[in-house]
């Protein structure tokens, strides 16, 4: 039996600190200005704010999406603690929706919580931003917003 709990120990150790190899970052992105909506339920159920769309700010966000040399996609993010999320490492399913010669979309799922889309874009004056949008539905505070922020890298 102690075999079996080391083994399990052991994988979940090496599951937790694996890291590919080699990550390409695709884009990088800033502060994301936007709206929300917060519907009345929840813990939202008695703020005079919920049930209409309101101005929305991370002003000290930040976001990059990595391609792995495993072809892999992930989305990390600095939080406002200043720590580093990996969309995958937290469960987020990170799939390609679509590219074109001035777009690129990715879903990201975290499975009965959230849904979110980002569309990296490059505009004809060259200019890089990301338009992003999150559904969270598994939480005590439900939410549905619309961002956009500036990229300062954007590679695809």
């Amino acid at each position: 039996m102690t075999r079996f709990f080391t083994a399990v120990i052991g994988a979940l150790l090496a599951l937790f600190f694996y890291r590919p190899t080699y990550a390409a970052d695709l884009a990088t992105c800033g502060v994301s200005e936007g709206y929300a909506y917060y519907p009345k339920i929840g813990m939202a159920a008695s703020d005079p704010a919920a049930g209409r769309w309101s101005e929305d700010r991370i002003s000290d966000g930040r976001f990059t999406l990595t391609l792995a040399e495993d072809d892999t996609l992930d989305l990390l993010v600095l939080d406002a603690l200043g720590g580093i999320f990996s969309a995958r490492a937290a469960g987020g399913l990170v799939r390609l929706a679509g590219k074109t010669d001035e777009t690129l979309t990715v879903v990201v799922l975290y499975p009965e919580r959230s849904i979110e889309t980002y569309t990296f874009v490059r505009d004809k004056e060259g200019k890089a931003e990301a338009i992003w949008t999150v559904n969270r539905f598994g939480s005590a505070v439900p939410k549905a917003a619309a961002f956009r922020a500036s990229c300062s890298f954007l590679s695809f």
